[in-house]
């Protein structure tokens, strides 16, 4: 037993359409921490670890102090050697239950757990986990934290900005008040090397993954398109070592510069409000668009089809129960109201929402984004997705585009070029930027996911278009 205290740009671009770089017009107000650039790194070690096996679980207590209308949490980075999380099961046994985070990866790379709080009581709390295993394991702790919690930002933050906070533990434990953490189990003697990351804002050096760094922790990832990996910004994706001249770590996708506390907080808090309408817009608007070819292209609406075909059934309806009202990924329970329809294959590759969708919580569909399944899930998860949507596990293994919509739209180019595109949300120019052109890369990246033989260029295709008009 042991006691511890808390504490893309597409190449070739064509010479008539030119998409300029949106001029710079505001600032966040928050500077960057002196002699932090987001772009160093170092290495460390877990702490404890333990046997997880089916006779030897591993619990954890935390004892988390607690006031009115302050934050008080918990946490911990944890790692387990499997290849399948599906084989770890986390559950609560003991206290007050709260919205979690519960990110459990394969090996080697590492996991979170967590939750945040803001306390209606004076009474501290005492909470439990009970880690277990099908198959023996071992159990690595790398940092548990646990207490109230403040931090500058956070103490002036609106209601409006601090609502899904559990979200952001453990990296958001900026701990006051510290609790208590106890862990029962067969403690061993191993260890397991972790990577931490540098904020160039709050300065912390906090973890990240490296096997697989779209399974992040405390930085979101830089470049995930296709067709921006592997990520070329240096200071994003080549760290260095402080005191190093060269870098020594070299990421594929790379992470932001500012932990996801600082993200939130010291950027986007001062950004968003500054955002034009235009700005705010801009994404909504584009995937609107495909959403509306991809169902011009099939001839219909997927989830208005669904429910002629389902006697009035709704597709969500179905959807949640299909996935026995649990998120797919987590299997955190969810009312009606909270399940997140996933394309399963996305929507950016011109998959339709139709009844193969996945049932997700709000942050494990963040998470997935534009993911292709097997970017997403372990192979057990594929096996049982396969199972429950009907798709093969060939068709979700695969990162090819609806290859039928695509050529359906390129076969209707000219439609979109001279009747689609003259919807007036379509026909804007904001801070530079044509939404039109923007609808026209974004076919073009799903297009250079095709088969070669079956790629095309509508860049190509509305720059023949536009000067055949003049």
């Amino acid at each position: 037993m042991a006691l511890l205290s808390g504490g893309g740009k597409l190449s070739g671009k064509s010479r008539s359409i030119v998409t300029t770089r949106r001029p710079k017009t505001r600032e966040s107000g928050f500077k960057v921490k002196a002699g932090n650039t987001g772009g160093l790194y170092k290495t460390d070690k877990s702490v404890s670890a333990y046997e997880l096996s089916p006779d030897h679980p591993v619990r954890i207590t935390f004892s988390i102090p607690q006031d009115i209308d302050i934050f008080s949490g918990f946490g911990l980075w944890y790692a387990v050697d499997t290849n399948e999380p599906s084989e770890i099961k986390v559950r609560q046994i003991a206290g007050e239950k709260h919205r979690l985070t519960n990110k459990l990866f394969e090996r080697p790379n590492w996991s979170k757990l967590g939750s945040m709080w803001l306390g209606d009581s004076e009474q501290p709390e005492t909470i439990t986990f009970e880690f277990t295993a099908i198959a023996s394991t071992r159990f690595y702790v790398y940092q548990a934290l646990a207490g109230t919690v403040s931090e500058p930002q956070l103490d002036i933050a609106p209601p409006a900005l601090t609502k899904n906070m559990y979200s952001f533990a453990p990296e958001a434990l900026f701990i006051l008040e510290e609790g208590t953490i106890k862990i029962e189990g067969k403690e061993i003697t191993s260890t397991k090397e972790i990577t931490l990351k540098n904020c160039n804002r709050c300065g912390r050096y906090l973890p990240i993954n490296t096997a697989n760094e779209q399974q992040h922790l405390s930085f979101s990832n830089h470049c995930t398109a296709a067709h921006k990996v592997p990520c070329q910004h240096t200071t994003f994706s080549k760290l260095k070592k402080p005191g190093e001249s060269e870098p020594s770590l070299i990421l594929r996708n790379g992470f932001q510069l500012e932990c996801r506390f600082c993200k939130k907080f010291r950027v986007n808090a001062a950004l968003n409000p500054q955002r034009t309408v235009g700005q705010m817009r801009e994404d909504g608007q584009r995937r609107r668009a495909i959403e509306l070819l991809v169902n011009k292209a099939i001839g219909r609406s997927p989830v208005v089809q669904y429910r002629k075909e389902h006697d009035g059934r709704e597709l969500s309806d179905d959807i949640w129960e299909k996935f026995d009202k649990k998120c797919f990924k987590c299997k955190t329970p969810l009312k009606l109201n909270q399940v997140n329809l996933d394309h399963t294959r996305p929507l950016s590759l011109l998959w339709p929402l139709d009844s193969t969708a996945t049932a997700l919580c709000k942050d494990c569909n963040t998470d997935k984004r534009a993911k292709m399944p097997s970017e997403f899930y372990t192979e057990n998860e594929l096996q049982e997705l396969a199972y429950i949507t009907g798709l093969s596990l060939e068709e979700l293994k695969s990162g090819h585009p609806n290859v039928e919509v695509l050529d359906l739209l390129w076969r209707r180019r000219e439609w979109i070029f001279s009747v689609f595109f003259e919807d007036p949300n379509f026909a804007k120019i904001h801070q530079g930027k044509d939404t039109r052109h923007l609808i026209v890369k974004a076919l073009d990246k799903a297009s250079q996911r095709a088969p070669e033989e079956q790629r095309c260029s509508f860049t190509e295709a509305y720059a023949a278009f536009l000067r055949n008009k003049n």
